[in-house]
C-alpha cells in the first residue's frame, strides 16, 4: 500500500478434486511499471512508476526481493513457520 492505493498483492491459484487440493500456486505481484488502470481499480491500484516517477530494473527487483525474503525466512524457527 502506498497513499491509500495497492501497489501489489498476493495471487493464488487452487486445484481442488473431489474434495481434495491437488495443487496450489502462491506468487507475488507487484505493479512496478504500469500507468493505467482498469475502470473498475483505478482509484484502488497504483505502481512504482505512477508514485515515484522512476523505472524499475525488473531483474535487479526480483534479486533484492528474493534475498530480503530468503533472509527474513531464515530468521524463523520451524514453529513461526507454521
Amino acid at each position: 500500500m502506498y497513499n491509500g492505493k495497492k501497489v501489489g498483492g498476493i495471487l493464488t491459484e487452487t486445484k481442488v478434486n473431489a474434495g481434495i487440493v491437488r495443487y496450489m500456486v502462491i506468487g507475488i505481484g507487484i505493479n512496478t511499471a504500469k500507468q493505467k488502470f482498469s475502470e473498475d481499480i483505478k482509484d484502488i491500484a497504483t505502481s512504482v512508476k505512477n508514485e515515484f516517477g522512476i523505472d524499475v530494473n525488473v531483474e535487479e527487483f526480483i534479486t533484492e526481493f528474493c534475498n530480503v525474503f530468503e533472509e527474513k525466512i531464515m530468521r524463523r524457527t520451524p514453529s513461526q513457520l507454521c
